[in-house]
């Protein structure tokens, strides 16, 4: 049954969650004390429905909805993982009073 397995069949899935993770992350970064973070994410995830509706008129590409599903996962696990790794390096005293 291995010998069977296509790997790489769903590899661009990976590629999709594995970039829009890295923007989420650095949205996080860049614009979560700012205020315009929610923003940031919308413009991110209309730059998701953006490249999959251009990939229609790719040749050999087609828009996905998986792929959309892939993306918007990927700024969300970037956000949070951001989130996580910011309040993992502060004091425990400093973590109950993190309002933004």
């Amino acid at each position: 049954m291995l010998d069977q397995a296509d790997f790489t069949e769903h590899s661009d899935k990976w590629v999709h969650l594995g970039l829009f993770t890295l923007l989420g992350t650095l949205a996080a970064r860049i614009w979560w004390g700012l205020g315009v973070f929610k923003t940031a994410v919308l413009w991110l995830t209309l730059l998701a429905v953006g490249t999959e509706c251009l990939q229609h008129y790719i040749p050999g590409r087609g828009a996905s909805a998986a792929d959309l599903m892939a993306d918007v996962t990927g700024l969300a696990m970037g956000s949070l993982l951001w989130r996580a790794l910011r309040r993992w390096g502060q004091p425990r005293s400093a973590r109950a009073v993190d309002y933004y």
